[in-house]
């Protein structure tokens, strides 16, 4: 899937950023195995750039026609790693603002045979089994992912 839109960098210049999304569902892989899988073929793991980003990915996600609804949990590249409770995307280290989290997320539980809390963000499929949202997660946890191919093009 390919999103286009205008974004404004840093500098004050515009740009125009065209994402092909690339879900990887031929394997499932922990936080950082996905991270790496997608480094490794020059792309990025997903990170939302806006909340228009998120309502186009979501609108793809719970649509109907969604040829991977068999998935339930896709990881982004989302996490509060460095500073528990401040969740910003790795791909880019942009905060993470007002996106679409399940009910009671994030909720960063404990597991209760390990220290392991929960910091690494994925969209998953809610209880009922009838949209996707944001949780967060164990970072060890095997999901699919989604990996992203990002192009921006400058003008002034």
């Amino acid at each position: 899937m390919r999103i286009k839109h205008l974004c404004e960098n840093e500098l004050e210049e515009f740009c125009e950023t065209t994402k092909s999304y690339h879900f990887v569902t031929f394997f499932k892989a922990n936080f950082f195995k996905a991270h790496q899988y997608c480094q490794i073929n020059n792309l990025e793991l997903l990170t939302i750039d806006s909340k228009e980003e998120e309502i186009t990915f979501l609108n793809l996600l719970n649509s109907k026609e969604f040829e991977y609804k068999s998935a339930k949990d896709f990881w982004t590249s989302g996490t509060d790693l460095g500073n528990e409770g401040k969740f910003f995307f790795l791909s880019n280290g942009k905060s993470i603002g007002t996106f679409t989290w399940a009910h009671d997320e994030p909720n960063n539980m404990r597991k209760s045979d390990s220290n392991e809390t929960e910091n690494c963000m994925a969209y998953s499929m809610t209880d009922n089994l009838k949209f996707y949202r944001l949780f967060d997660r164990f970072c060890s946890l095997k999901f699919f992912f989604v990996c992203q191919e990002v192009q921006r093009k400058k003008f002034k």
